[in-house]
């Protein structure tokens, strides 16, 4: 007689879950660069802010101890593992390469820790957005393209604007020298791209680095032609481990802030606040609470931070 068990239609498989923290501090996938691109875009060049109206500032907070602290409890908070993520190494011929490898490597490694960031923040935020989309090639105004975005995916409304290209034409470290016109090439694009879509934050994507940006300045076509301010800051694509900024990581902190209805459109060069500015809120009967101005968390006051008293939104 046979004994052995029954064979059901359908295995019941169960994954551990992991703190956001963990999911965005694995490993990049390895790029092989197939050819070497020589030059910069030669497209949307028109419409685009004059490389002499920027002015140019490393954004030194944007670091693995200010947004872990600003966004601890969400950083704890736990999802399932990614799935579908693409972990062979990918072919890396020209930048629509790059952008597919971003859909297939690093887009559904970030979807459920924005999915969960956003169901923390939402109420506390009081954030209209319902749920975030990346979408490849989004179409701006004057035929520009923002390569990867992040959205709204009810309103449409852009959160994340970005521009991707390859690391043989340009890197970041270049910004540390006396700029050139051409050096500010990719600066000028990707602060262009936010101004049209007045979103203050945007990434340029390489093959070595993200590079995170901040802009302030004018919205619309008639930004082109103010001053802007470009904060910057980059994060190699080698990143990994639970204690650095990862490129993941950068991304998924970059998608937090523009939930804040009050901090996500273009603001006038320096109106933007520093990322360790904490509200401070007092009473005779305790001692003060401080609550991060992005997330709204409550922490202790961390060293060195800015501090104000508490002003409701």
């Amino acid at each position: 007689m046979d004994i052995s068990s029954p064979v059901h239609p359908f295995a019941l498989s169960i994954h551990q879950e992991i703190s956001i923290r963990q999911a965005l501090a694995a490993r990049n996938l390895r790029l092989e660069l197939d050819g070497i691109p020589r030059t910069l875009w030669g497209r949307e060049t028109v419409f685009q802010l004059d490389p002499a109206s920027i002015q140019l500032s490393r954004w030194s907070d944007f670091s693995f101890e200010v947004l872990s602290t600003a966004y601890r409890d969400i950083l704890m908070a736990s999802v399932a593992p990614p799935v579908g993520v693409r972990q062979a190494p990918a072919q890396i011929k020209d930048t629509d390469s790059i952008r597919h490898m971003f859909q297939q490597h690093l887009a559904p490694r970030l979807k459920n820790p924005i999915d969960k960031g956003l169901e923390i923040l939402r109420d506390r935020l009081r954030s209209p957005v319902k749920a975030v989309e990346v979408v490849p090639e989004h179409r701006l105004v004057r035929n520009r393209k923002s390569a990867i975005t992040f959205r709204d995916e009810h309103s449409g409304n852009l959160l994340v604007v970005s521009c991707v290209l390859h690391a043989s034409t340009w890197r970041s470290s270049a910004l540390l020298l006396p700029a050139d016109e051409y050096t500010l090439l990719p600066i000028c694009r990707i602060a262009t791209n936010c101004l049209f879509s007045n979103t203050r934050y945007g990434f340029i994507l390489s093959t070595d680095e993200v590079v995170v940006v901040r802009v302030s300045g004018t919205p619309g076509e008639t930004g082109l032609s103010d001053s802007c301010l470009v904060e910057w800051q980059s994060v190699p694509w080698s990143a990994e481990g639970s204690g650095v900024l990862t490129v993941a990581m950068a991304l998924f902190c970059l998608a937090m802030m523009s939930l804040h209805p009050q901090h996500q459109s273009v603001c006038p060069p320096g109106a933007a606040r520093p990322l360790n500015f904490w509200w401070r809120s007092q009473s005779p009967v305790r001692a003060p609470t401080y609550a991060h101005h992005l997330s709204l968390q409550e922490f202790h006051l961390p060293a060195g931070a800015a501090v104000e008293d508490w002003r409701p939104m």
